[in-house]
């Protein structure tokens, strides 16, 4: 979506979008949005841009790149399944923050971005604003986007995206990874361009769990049951994502006894039992004594 006349955009996020080889994920990249529709459409954005207490309130000028007294990593990235990011080995869909460098005075736009949340508003709003704690200028004034910035360490950036796009109506998901490869990914809640941004459905769930946001939380779930099948519901009930969301596995427990007489059902099931036996799913001991005790009751 490009900017048109009038746009008022005043926040910024930097999200991670790449995991590296180190197991660490980074390579921040921007996203920009309107401050007014984050905090009427969120709680969890309400209380981050309200006065006070948080870095992100200060004001400063978002056309400037990525601080340099800022991690440009994240070790301690708590989702290993996350598909969300992008693997250092694969083609990445943005250039890393060292590459999108720009000389002084040429940083990168908000116009260069395809998730915005737009709301028009004169244009010399923008002028009423002065950076947090200093003297500025009324030619850096006239010249900078002046707004708050957010850095993003916990989430990657499609996921972000669509966070960001859903306030506007617009969902768009990937197929699961255990899908068969004729999964067509699935648009919710408005008819979305073929090349609009898509996430996992998986870590959108995560996302909108952490910021407690029911309704988006809800259209994950249902979207993570409908691309359940056959051939992945092992996979599936049987993940560390499954395993950390009771719910998501609740229904996925239901699905499996409803097919557990299947030939895929049962041609999943020896290389899972093996990965158990050698203790390399620690978290499986607990789904698998609950699909044992369900199945035995029937």
């Amino acid at each position: 979506m490009s900017l048109t006349g009038g746009t008022f955009i005043d926040t910024k996020f930097f999200v991670f979008s790449r995991r590296q080889a180190s197991g660490e994920v980074g390579n921040p990249l921007a996203l920009f949005a309107n401050s007014s529709l984050l905090r009427a459409a969120s709680p969890h954005f309400n209380a981050v841009l309200s006065r006070g207490g948080f870095e992100e309130n200060h004001l400063v000028n978002m056309d400037e790149d990525y601080p340099a007294d800022r991690p440009t990593r994240n070790d301690q990235y708590d989702y290993d399944d996350d598909s969300d990011l992008e693997e250092e080995d694969e083609d990445v869909f943005a250039t890393t923050i060292e590459q999108d460098t720009a000389p002084p005075g040429s940083s990168q736009k908000p116009d260069d971005i395809d998730s915005i949340l737009l709301e028009s508003k004169p244009e010399n709003d923008i002028h009423s604003f002065s950076f947090s704690g200093a003297q500025t200028s009324d030619t850096v004034l006239k010249t900078a986007r002046i707004g708050r910035v957010i850095h993003v360490s916990n989430f990657a950036y499609p996921t972000y995206d669509i966070n960001l796009s859903s306030i506007r109506g617009e969902v768009a998901f990937k197929p699961l990874r255990s899908s068969p490869k004729t999964e067509s990914s699935s648009s919710s809640l408005a008819m979305i361009s073929h090349n609009a941004p898509s996430c996992s459905p998986k870590s959108l769930y995560r996302l909108a769990d952490r910021y407690d946001h029911g309704e988006l939380k809800e259209l994950c779930a249902q979207e993570i049951q409908r691309q359940l099948n056959e051939q992945n519901i092992i996979a599936e009930i049987f993940s560390e994502f499954s395993w950390r969301y009771p719910p998501i596995r609740d229904t996925q427990l239901d699905y499996l006894c409803n097919c557990c007489n299947s030939d895929m059902v049962y041609g999943a099931l020896p290389a899972l039992t093996e990965q158990i036996a050698q203790g390399s799913l620690p978290h499986c001991a607990e789904v698998l004594n609950l699909v044992m005790t369900r199945l035995m009751r029937r």
